[in-house]
């Protein structure tokens, strides 16, 4: 009986070793400010670590608040939030409320509250690149949306080109932002095919989408 129960552990943890291990997921964060003396059109970019494997689909999903401006400075209409839900750490920055995360607007300033129907504005561009050039539409993977998300969070589908993945948001004026978006990058699942769609993570039907996720991983970055 021992020597059945040895072989049978055996067994199992052969089987372990020969399962190729899953990459942990990444997160990176994009903070809305820079200092006045930075220049640039964008906020960041910031970029993963890690490589996307070429072909192997991936889902980023970015949650945080933000503002563009120094709302003590401001009226405003909509719903404001009291605070960024993540800050900016920055020394000197005052956090105070948030108007936008990374879809909407959904604050205004008094000059542009006469119209009720332009308060809450899908007007925020979060763009991701997983190769040379930024997608600059990336559509958030489930229904369609008219309004923020409770938690301020959206989930993008990607597919790898055996680069790291980027993201920013354009705006010109970063001085007076705050806040930031925490961005957490993972390989899709074969049950992300059945959630969201073959054809939502970029595949032209479900065996194709479920075979990629199967890809190994890229290589990771050696440690400095």
């Amino acid at each position: 009986m021992t020597r059945l129960r040895l072989a049978l552990a055996s067994t199992v943890l052969l089987g372990l070793a020969a399962t190729p291990a899953v990459a942990a997921a990444e997160t990176v964060v994009l903070d809305t400010y820079k200092p006045r003396t930075a220049k640039g059109k964008f906020i960041g970019p910031v970029a993963t670590k890690a490589k996307l494997t070429r072909g192997k689909p991936y889902i980023a999903t970015v949650r945080g608040t933000w503002s563009y401006l120094d709302t003590s400075k401001e009226t405003l209409c909509g719903a404001p939030e009291p605070r960024p839900i993540y800050p900016t750490r920055a020394k000197g920055v005052r956090n105070r409320q948030a108007v936008a995360d990374a879809e909407f607007y959904f604050a205004q300033r008094a000059p542009d509250c006469a119209d009720p129907t332009k308060i809450v504005q899908r007007a925020v561009r979060f763009e991701i690149a997983t190769a040379r050039l930024y997608n600059r539409t990336p559509v958030p993977l489930g229904p369609p949306l008219t309004a923020p998300t409770p938690t301020h969070a959206y989930s993008y589908a990607m597919l790898g080109a055996g680069r790291v993945a980027r993201f920013r948001i354009p705006d010109t004026d970063l001085f007076d932002n705050y806040g930031r978006l925490r961005i957490r990058v993972r390989a899709a699942t074969a049950q992300d095919c059945a959630t969201f769609g073959f054809a939502a993570l970029g595949f032209a039907d479900d065996a194709s989408c479920v075979a990629a996720t199967g890809l190994p991983e890229s290589p990771s970055p050696r440690a400095a």
